[in-house]
């Protein structure tokens, strides 16, 4: 594995086997022509030179990398490649999934106004009932 506190950026992101197989099932495929350049020169190529659907899963994809990394780290626990694609793939399509199910932004034509008189009115979350 390679999985080591002395790895570079390069190696853990792009060069490493389990890196490799990762960007391989999400078909995505780090530009040869940069290959000796600055890692955020070549991030930088990679966010310019693909759709922005695609730079969400780049991103995603460093993360899933770096957790993966951390998880071995400190717990002595690893996933494949493959496995850690598999996440990047579902945890995206959950995040989409939700814009079916979260409410769409309310605009709230009437402005509140304090009664009038000597009532007094409270409003309460619903967790405020909560036991």
């Amino acid at each position: 594995r390679c999985h080591t506190g002395a790895e570079t950026r390069e190696h853990l992101f792009r060069d490493c086997p389990v890196a490799k197989e990762i960007w391989e099932k999400l078909n995505i495929f780090w530009p040869s022509s940069v290959a000796n350049y600055d890692f955020l020169e070549v991030l930088i190529t990679m966010f310019g030179s693909h759709s922005i659907s695609k730079c969400r899963m780049i991103t995603c994809a460093l993360w899933a990398i770096w957790a993966n990394r951390n998880r071995f780290l400190h717990e002595g626990e690893s996933r494949s490649g493959s496995q850690v694609a598999d996440f990047v793939l579902n945890y995206l399509k959950e995040l989409d999934d939700l814009n079916h199910f979260v409410p769409k932004r309310r605009l709230h034509l009437v402005r509140w106004e304090a009664p009038v008189g000597s009532r007094v009115k409270i409003n309460f979350d619903a967790a405020f009932n909560r036991n």
